[in-house]
């Protein structure tokens, strides 16, 4: 939409003020930073840090490492009763040689971590 004015250098907000057209200041009070964005970018450097600290306690590691035993153990054991109620005495016995092993290598990195 093109002004017309008698004024051939006008500025924009003079030909707004010339035809009455009512113009809108906005004042910094009313920007802020407490933006949606703003609290989101916050709000996810705060969470990742959360989550790195927390990762990076040595309990937390050990455990991690005492549910990841357990949980082999587990499995370890349903498959040394599946072998077993089978008849397969051999991967038996080896599936107990590797659940021996598993459980010192794991309780050995267990001890050398320092709480």
């Amino acid at each position: 939409m093109t002004i017309i004015t008698s004024t051939p250098y006008a500025s924009f907000f003079d030909r707004l003020k010339m035809n009455d057209l009512e113009i809108a200041y906005v004042t910094p009070q009313y920007v802020s930073e407490d933006t949606l964005f703003a609290k989101g970018k916050r709000l996810t450097r705060i969470s990742a840090t959360k989550t790195k600290n927390f990762f990076a306690k040595p309990e937390v590691k050990v455990g991690s490492l005492v549910a990841y035993w357990a949980t082999e153990t587990l499995v370890t054991a349903l498959g040394i009763y599946a072998f077993i109620s089978m008849g397969m005495y051999v991967p038996a016995a080896f599936s107990v040689f590797i659940l021996a092993y598993l459980t010192y290598a794991t309780f050995g990195v267990i001890n050398e971590v320092k709480l």
